[in-house]
């Protein structure tokens, strides 16, 4: 099945040209050097090769082959939580964006590009194939006849694509490779469609999509503005604290020679008080201490789960949550491995992962459901210390 072009409207509005006449300017293509979309009298789109000193586009699609592209589902429904797990994988490197699909039996689909780096920076970084799989239905495969040819499709509310290849160099082979049904629904176009195709993509993206491949700005250049709002602040109330801190000064001299008028009286009122304190703390300390303590025999049993997994190197209770500090391959697997633990509740990063010598340092904390579930879980339990 051929994909025809686009119907061109030729008596369309003056409105409709101003804003294809727009996206044009706005909008740019990557294939090893920057295009241009323009349109001619006829409403015809082509590609043109950016002038010489000309602005990059603050839309710039990329080839296909300027880019990796990964599929793949995580077992989290929630996409706040998702969302700070990704951010924790990818960081804010600019050239990797990533798009969050629905949940589907319990599992949320993402895709993520990780682009080039020789590619020009721009504002919005969006891959070609997922423009061109905003015209396939689900399971429908798309082949663009380029040099070498271009591979798309939409499968379960994700995209997958690649180029053609010695084992890939069929649309059989590439249904096979991404597990898509042996039913086949095929549409071909020509490599002189992809400016019309591109800017008809980008007027139906929707919101929630463009978002995922802006470049926001970096926390740093965040704190440079903050910086300059609120420095002549900082100065004013740095003068007051430093007048506020004098009188202070002035005041306590002032009472320390009148305390030496009375110093056995005083002495005797300080040991007195420092005697008070020692008791209320540990009055305090003991309270607190009895507070926290709980039956660890279930808190050892999930540990022989993930202590294979990790070096350790604090174990402790806050807020009737174990908070577990240490360090390991990949963090979000070990977190994976006690979210499975039907003995696991609500377990997360309480910090950022760092990473050094290939080692990335964590700090999980969770809760433990009670006593009479635990014995109720407790084999299912030793059956994942035994594998």
């Amino acid at each position: 099945m051929i994909l025809t072009p686009l119907k061109k409207d030729y008596s369309q509005s003056k409105s409709t040209k101003i804003a294809n006449q727009f996206l044009c300017k706005l909008i740019g293509y990557f294939n090893g050097e920057i295009q241009r979309i323009t349109l001619n009298t006829n409403n015809e789109f082509s590609f043109e090769k950016l002038i010489e000193n000309q602005k990059t586009p603050t839309v710039l699609i990329v080839e296909r082959q300027y880019y990796s592209e990964k599929n793949t589902k995580y077992p989290i429904v929630n996409k706040a939580e998702l969302k700070k797990l990704l951010c924790l994988e990818f960081g804010d490197d600019e050239y990797i964006k990533y798009h969050i699909w629905d949940v589907s039996d319990g599992h949320t689909y993402v895709n993520v590009w990780h682009f080039n780096k020789e590619i020009p920076k721009a504002t919005v970084l969006i891959p070609e194939s997922l423009l061109i799989a905003l015209f396939a239905e689900n399971n429908q495969i798309i082949e663009v006849s380029k040099n070498p040819n271009l591979f798309v499709m939409q499968q379960s509310k994700a995209v997958h694509s690649t180029i053609k290849t010695t084992f890939i160099d069929s649309v059989q082979n590439f249904a096979l490779s991404v597990g898509a049904p042996q039913k086949e629904i095929i549409i071909n176009f020509e490599t002189e469609q992809l400016p019309e195709y591109f800017i008809s993509a980008v007027k139906k993206m929707p919101l929630r999509l463009l978002k995922s491949f802006i470049l926001w700005p970096k926390i740093t250049q965040k704190v440079d503005i903050i910086k300059n709002l609120f420095t002549p602040f900082f100065l004013i109330l740095g003068c007051y604290l430093l007048l506020s801190s004098a009188y202070i000064t002035y005041k306590l001299d002032a009472l320390e020679m009148q305390a030496s008028l009375s110093k056995d009286n005083i002495s005797s009122a300080l040991l007195q008080e420092q005697n008070l304190t020692k008791d209320s703390k540990r009055y305090y300390a003991l309270r607190d201490f009895l507070s926290t303590q709980h039956n660890s025999s279930l808190l050892w049993d999930v540990m022989l789960v993930v202590f294979p997994k990790a070096d350790f190197s604090n174990i402790r209770v806050v807020n009737n949550r174990y908070v577990l500090r240490g360090t390991t391959t990949k963090a979000t697997d070990l977190l994976e491995i006690l979210s499975s633990i039907k003995q696991v509740n609500d377990a997360k990063f309480d910090y950022p992962t760092r990473k050094a010598r290939k080692l990335e340092s964590f700090v999980i904390s969770f809760t433990l459901i009670n006593q009479t579930e635990s014995k109720i879980v407790k084999n299912q339990l030793k059956g994942k210390i035994n594998e």
